[in-house]
């Protein structure tokens, strides 16, 4: 019985709670009335959320792989520079890089969601960052698996919020078949 009524008292205070809550909002047209300063604030965060909204929008613009200028490399990863593919990939993850110029020369390798670029690591592990060929009709249009490979492309947002390295086929040069082609 203590249990059921605690419980009922939680939800009733929780409810009042809310509905006070609720009671001090900002209608949105007082303006003369309730406390300023909050309604400063309310504002401020709008605007912010509303530039945040812009520049996102504005970068995602800008990154386009068709019309990129391929001709002014921002980052080059050489072949067989581990730590550089770990800290570049980590950044470009992390949006460091959103719209540069990558070419970064790797090993290939098939990932469920697209193909990645690979570097061996001193411990005998690989690591690397995920790349899609535009306008890639299916898995055939890639390079074969385990092939050395030097890319260029640009560093743009994809599904979910995750950073990838957009390279057109063009910018693909197969550097080392797999052995026994």
């Amino acid at each position: 019985m203590k249990k059921s009524t605690k419980i009922i008292s939680l939800l009733l205070v929780t409810f009042m709670l809310m509905s006070s809550l609720a009671a001090c909002g900002n209608d949105g047209g007082n303006t003369n009335g309730g406390n300023s300063a909050n309604n400063d604030n309310v504002q401020t965060q709008e605007q912010t959320q509303a530039s945040e909204a812009a520049e996102t929008a504005e970068t995602a613009a800008v990154i386009d792989p068709k019309t990129a200028d391929y001709s002014k490399v921002d980052i080059t990863i050489p072949f067989d520079s581990g730590e550089e593919i770990v800290k570049f990939t980590d950044d470009m993850l992390a949006g460091k890089y959103d719209g540069q110029i990558v070419k970064c020369e790797g090993i290939t390798s098939r990932r469920m969601f697209g193909n990645a670029m690979m570097q061996k690591q001193a411990d005998g592990s690989s690591r690397g960052f995920t790349w899609y060929l535009v306008d890639a009709a299916s898995e055939d249009d890639y390079p074969p698996e385990d092939s050395r490979v030097e890319l260029t492309g640009i560093v743009g947002i994809g599904d979910y919020d995750v950073r990838y390295l957009y390279v057109l086929p063009e910018n693909v040069v197969i550097k080392d078949a797999i052995p026994g082609d």
